[in-house]
């Protein structure tokens, strides 16, 4: 279909005119005052999502939450970025009950699968390295679903760290803490929010046998922690 061409030109200008009416204005944020924050499962980031919302909405900082699937490669080189972590144990025993909770509906096969051949997470990390059928099933679960699969060191390389540390990195057992210090080092001033909801599994038992077996299967995990906190303790 073909339009007078004077009357799209009347359509343009008098949407210009409504649109300037409108008197939006769109924040100017300095390139040294936006930050990536890399959202890895299980730790705390949906929580962390909230607090960046009202730092977005209340100071010229402006921070930009990135998908579960994306990793510090990802992110220009001449970013800043954010990113938080959780003990690992912790971690893989929130994602195992995170599953159980989850309406059956929404679950994928293997997810529909795993509680059926284990009732606990100690028993998944228990049966990992056994040389039987249900050793076999354990790593296929571990591989298979999508936040056991996922490891902290897939978002960030320990070579990565060397060439480019974050500006921040916050924990999940010290959210509340570490984002007060956050602020501080932004100098904004902390949000008036309520305490974080990312408890821990302390009194969650596990046996030496599956705690060895999650130590050694999330042993990059440890290493990259080790070393975000080396890297960051001067911050």
């Amino acid at each position: 279909m073909h339009f007078p061409k004077f009357r799209l030109n009347d359509f343009f200008s008098s949407l210009c005119i409504r649109f300037q009416r409108l008197d939006v204005r769109v924040p100017m944020y300095r390139k040294d005052n936006v930050f990536h924050f890399l959202h890895i499962g299980r730790t705390g980031g949906s929580e962390l999502r909230n607090r960046f919302k009202y730092i977005n909405m209340h100071t010229n900082v402006r921070i930009l939450h990135r998908k579960h699937y994306i990793t510090l490669r990802d992110i220009p080189a001449s970013s800043e970025y954010l990113l938080t972590t959780r003990d690992p144990v912790q971690r893989f025993i929130s994602a195992f009950e995170s599953l159980r909770l989850k309406p059956i509906m929404t679950k994928s096969r293997i997810e529909k699968e795993l509680h059926d051949y284990f009732s606990s997470a100690n028993d998944l990390a228990e049966s990992l390295f056994d040389d039987s059928i249900i050793g076999y099933q354990a790593s296929r679960f571990m591989n298979g679903v999508w936040h056991l699969a996922q490891k902290q060191s897939q978002f960030v390389c320990i070579e990565d760290i060397y060439r480019r540390k974050p500006f921040f990195h916050f924990h999940t057992e010290n959210l509340d803490i570490d984002f007060q210090n956050f602020c501080n080092k932004l100098g904004i001033n902390t949000p008036p929010l309520s305490k974080s909801n990312s408890g821990g599994y302390s009194s969650y038992d596990l046996s030496p046998k599956a705690l060895n077996n999650l130590k050694i299967w999330y042993s990059d995990d440890y290493s990259l922690i080790s070393s975000l906190d080396y890297f960051t303790s001067a911050d």
